[in-house]
């Protein structure tokens, strides 16, 4: 493999690794964003149903600590995706890396 040949091979996969990464974040800044915007419409949707109820006999508490599990469970999940997110770049990494040598390699 000449040298201008190992030279494109290796621009195009900087260039698939660097995508890929980039997919990655933004899948992570969406779950961020997603993440955000719940719990602002959450508390939202908790105070309205607290201010219409008041009067109310049910126990409001509960309520509230039932919205309060949602939320953990929600974040639980968004962490596992974020955390499976990161295991898959830190592959990628690992996948770059060797290929990099792999072609470095050829014709040596």
């Amino acid at each position: 493999m000449g040298t201008v040949e190992k030279q494109r091979k290796l621009q195009d996969l900087e260039e698939r690794f660097n995508e890929n990464k980039r997919q990655i974040h933004r899948q992570q800044e969406e779950i961020d964003h997603q993440l955000v915007n719940f719990r602002k419409e959450t508390g939202q949707l908790v105070q309205k149903i607290m201010y219409l109820s008041k009067n109310d006999h049910w126990d409001n508490r509960q309520f509230y600590h039932q919205m309060e599990a949602i939320d953990r469970n929600l974040i639980h999940t968004a962490q596992n995706y974020e955390r499976q997110l990161e295991e898959k770049e830190q592959e990628l990494t690992k996948s770059y890396r060797k290929e990099i040598e792999r072609i470095q390699e050829t014709n040596y």
